[in-house]
């Protein structure tokens, strides 16, 4: 016994050994890999990590937090009975698995996607509570973020049963600098509002010029008909410019573009083909192209790496109370994440994983 003892021991030594010799040779890890998103999270984090690593949290302090985070709301007293008298090593797992398939998780997530997108907003056209429900089925039904968020900045409340999701533009009135505002700031975290009027004067990253390019995807939508009854109507016409204030000289044109990207074009069309509904008194145009449909696309495509890491940041927040890029909209190059590998290995995984909430959060 006393042998195979030491045999056991010299090889946990010599496994441990040879593993601080493998943590030594970069503390970049490579993302992208083979391996699950959890496990890379703790290789980044461990190869960044100064000085010795925090505890293990106690059973008792797992099980608050597993339930405060996932369902918003603390165990019962039989529900912590159970599973701090568990003796299984997998519980901790075996608990999130649990938690990711009760209707508390739908209903949580629910209060947090809405919060991010509507920012306890008073009623004005939708109700909240429709809009609260509409978010609650896409999580029940298992829709992917990125198609949550596409159907709410195309969804413009003319059918019945897509008046709720067009609560975002709708309780927005639909205003474009509101609406480009809110889109920069929530779903790409850049708060772009002073770049309305100028270049950035403390944050290089924030040029008119992308502030422009986001607008010029949402200036032909405004609202249409009455305030209680009002729908989303967008026209096949409007162009952008703008000029600095602080520049002044001649209007500078601006097709739409996603912030950093280059200028996108749209179909060339006779003026008489443009629309699928032709403007008149009373009447809601419908454009044959749609330049906020374009945005929904490319915002959403998985191929647009800001809006994956502004995501995947918010529902780090939510886990960790903090954001790896904090305030969750200022991300720009003086603000660096404080992890950007670890940002990166997330925004990567989010996307590898389809969006998928309840996967994301398991990891």
């Amino acid at each position: 016994m006393y042998r195979l003892v030491l045999i056991i021991s010299s090889l946990w030594f010599f496994a441990t050994l040879c593993g601080s010799f493998a943590g030594a040779k970069t503390s970049t890890p490579q993302v992208g890999t083979a391996s699950p998103l959890h496990e890379e999270i703790d290789r980044v984090i461990d190869a960044e990590r100064v000085g010795p690593p925090a505890p293990l949290c106690t059973d008792a302090e797992f099980l608050r937090r597993a339930y405060l985070d996932l369902t918003g709301k603390i165990p019962t007293a039989e529900e912590a009975t159970v599973f701090l008298e568990d003796t299984r090593p997998e519980k901790r797992g075996k608990l999130i698995d649990m938690l990711l398939e009760q209707p508390h998780f739908d209903r949580n997530f629910m209060r947090v996607l809405d919060v991010m997108l509507m920012e306890r907003r008073i009623e004005k056209v939708v109700s909240p509570g429709k809009f609260r429900d509409f978010l609650r089925t896409a999580i029940e039904d298992r829709q992917p973020l990125n198609a949550l968020i596409r159907d709410i900045l195309v969804a413009d409340g003319v059918k019945e049963d897509e008046r709720s999701a067009a609560r975002f533009l709708l309780d927005r009135s639909a205003e474009p600098h509101v609406v480009t505002r809110d889109v920069g700031r929530i779903f790409l975290g850049v708060d772009m509002q002073c770049a309305q009027c100028h270049d950035h004067p403390s944050i290089d990253d924030y040029l008119q010029s992308d502030y422009y390019g986001l607008f010029a995807f949402l200036n032909r939508s405004y609202l249409f008909g009455g305030e209680n009854g009002s729908v989303v109507a967008e026209r096949a016409e409007g162009e952008v410019e703008f000029v600095s204030v602080f520049v002044g000289g001649d209007p500078q044109s601006m097709m739409p573009h996603l912030p950093g990207n280059k200028e996108m074009q749209e179909p060339e069309m006779a003026q008489e083909e443009r629309y699928i509904v032709k403007p008149a008194d009373g009447v809601r145009p419908v454009p044959k192209f749609s330049r906020r449909s374009l945005l929904a696309r490319e915002l959403t495509s998985g191929k647009y790496h800001a809006f994956q890491k502004n995501l995947a940041n918010r529902l780090w927040a939510h886990m960790f109370g903090r954001g790896i890029v904090h305030p969750l909209d200022f991300h720009h190059s003086e603000n660096p994440p404080t992890n950007p590998v670890l940002l990166t290995a997330l925004a990567e995984g989010l996307a590898e994983l389809d969006f998928d909430l309840r996967k994301f959060v398991r990891e």
